[in-house]
């Protein structure tokens, strides 16, 4: 499923650049790079596989492809995997879209976050309209009560931070 909607961006833009292109000769080259975003980022990372299965069931993905700049604190499957039987699988269920948006959007804040910008606040709003909190203790840094494991994975559209809990809106 990743795949196809990878396929599907992809050629997507070929559709749109391609018309514009023109005819080329054969001392230019006709290849057209794609830069990464947050979102590849999220479907090629394996310890983010799970992330991505469920950004794909929401309309997350044209948030995570965007311009941005935003900055995303990805739960690892380790994270999901730390979640009561049954609630991932419940969270899945068409009815519960909303929710599951909702538990998304509470990972993503507006803006590039680099560690040195996160020390200087102690919270964020993100887009689901509730605030994050952010520590720093003996430079581990914990958002609410999420571990940050990996940081600084940076993309022209924004940063990634992953994550040992998933974050649970109020």
């Amino acid at each position: 499923m990743i795949n196809v909607i990878r396929a599907f961006f992809i050629f997507s833009s070929l559709l749109f650049i391609y018309p514009l292109a023109g005819e080329s000769n054969e001392k230019t080259s006709s290849k057209i790079e794609h830069p990464k975003t947050v979102l590849d980022e999220v479907l090629e990372n394996p310890s983010l596989s799970t992330l991505a299965k469920i950004i794909v069931k929401t309309n997350i993905v044209d948030i995570l492809e965007s311009q941005g700049p935003f900055t995303l604190f990805a739960p690892s499957n380790e994270a999901f995997a730390k979640l009561s039987p049954g609630t991932l699988e419940d969270w899945l269920k068409p009815s519960n879209k909303e929710k599951l948006t909702a538990i998304l959007k509470f990972h993503i804040v507006l803006g590039k976050m680099t560690l040195e910008e996160l020390k200087k606040n102690k919270g964020l709003m993100t887009l689901e309209g509730q605030h994050v909190s952010i520590k720093f203790d003996n430079n581990k840094v914990t958002i609410n009560n999420a571990a940050v494991v990996r940081s600084n994975l940076e993309y022209p559209n924004g940063i990634v931070y992953i994550i040992d809990q998933i974050l649970i809106p109020k």
